[in-house]
């Protein structure tokens, strides 16, 4: 499997074509709120599926997580427990 994934929903598709029985690992990262959320931020752009905002820089992030997530195969999936310095929210800091 691919540990601790947080490339490009793009990346992580081509890996799978290749490997057909690779899973996509992912910490309690994909739980952690962006700092700013609800307070006036801009939030992250968009654009496409090749891990960049609209700056040319790559996308990070709640929302990325979730575009990560939620475009994954289901059975590609892998969730780590064994990241106690990526621990989910909310106890994360504990």
């Amino acid at each position: 499997h691919v540990h601790c994934f947080s490339d490009s929903l793009a990346y992580a598709e081509e890996l799978m074509a290749h490997w057909p029985k690779l899973r996509i690992g992912f910490t309690g990262a994909i739980t952690f709120r962006d700092r700013d959320k609800g307070k006036g931020g801009k939030g992250k752009g968009k654009d496409g599926k090749d891990g960049k905002d609209g700056k040319g820089k790559a996308k990070k992030g709640e929302e990325h997580c979730r575009e990560l997530v939620q475009g994954l195969p289901l059975e590609r999936l892998l969730i780590e427990t064994d990241g106690p310095y990526m621990c989910p929210e909310p106890f994360r800091g504990q």
